[in-house]
């Protein structure tokens, strides 16, 4: 769990905004490749949010990426 890289727990940093909304809405859903996932789940692979847009940047390690290329 990210506990481990000293964040909270998603459902407590929102506190009482967790009850009031549906997070486990249909557009939550990330559906990956399963080489893609095994990547996301062993931290090789991220998303960083672009500034001044609605979206996000997908980001790999670069030692992965060279592997994968190659």
């Amino acid at each position: 769990t990210l506990h481990r890289f000293g964040y909270k727990d998603i459902c407590e940093e929102l506190g009482a905004a967790t009850t009031a909304t549906n997070l486990h809405r249909l557009e939550n859903i990330l559906t990956l490749d399963p080489f893609v996932h095994q990547l996301f789940d062993m931290l090789h692979l991220w998303f960083e949010a672009v500034e001044g847009q609605v979206g996000v940047s997908m980001k790999i390690a670069e030692k992965i990426l060279t592997r994968v290329v190659v």
